[in-house]
């Protein structure tokens, strides 16, 4: 079975964007050490999961990136993505038709989709999409990119948690330019 991993910037209070959902305090262009190990992550995903908000945001960009030697740009055009949404009724993706549409029955499609056949799912942005995975029980891993940065409010990666959750790390590294922590965890 396929894991649904929540990937994230985050910052150190444990904020994942600001209250109106700009993330324009996280910057990893400015370190290749950063841009490299996104990189290198998105090689075992074969599928993003996306919320309303971060698809709306993600198909404004990406699908019209005139770099097509943008290695971040071939990855999201080119991935199949599943966007999660009660109100969308189409999620086209520029000239690329790998985008599908979950707007009911949430568990069991996601279900469904960490059954198929394929590599591991992501999720990126989508801060009311996380929460509903994470009281659905459907998260198997975290994997956080901690910036050294406290923002004081915003939209929180747990928010309204109603239960204690342990979680095996995986792996933790250290970024000593940026000062970035990089924490992967997996459900116990």
């Amino acid at each position: 079975m396929r894991k649904l991993i929540v990937a994230e910037f985050m910052t150190l209070d444990g904020y994942i964007a600001r209250a109106n959902g700009e993330m324009d305090f996280f910057n990893s262009n400015n370190d290749e050490e950063i841009f490299q190990e996104m990189i290198s992550t998105q090689l075992g995903w074969d599928t993003l999961l996306l919320g309303r908000v971060t698809y709306q945001t993600l198909v404004g960009f990406w699908p019209n990136s005139k770099n097509e030697k943008d290695p971040v740009a071939a990855f999201m055009n080119n991935v199949k993505k599943v966007v999660v949404s009660k109100t969308l009724t189409e999620v086209p993706w520029g000239k690329w038709n790998n985008t599908s549409l979950i707007n009911k029955n949430i568990a069991e499609e996601i279900q469904k989709l960490k059954m198929q056949e394929g590599k591991d799912i992501a999720v990126l942005g989508s801060a009311e999409l996380i929460q509903t995975l994470i009281h659905l029980q459907l998260v198997d891993e975290y994997s956080l990119l901690v910036y050294p940065i406290v923002l004081g409010n915003g939209k929180l990666l747990f928010k309204n948690i109603k239960a204690q959750y342990s979680l095996e790390l995986l792996e933790c590294r250290a970024f000593k330019k940026s000062g970035i922590t990089k924490l992967h965890y997996a459900m116990k």
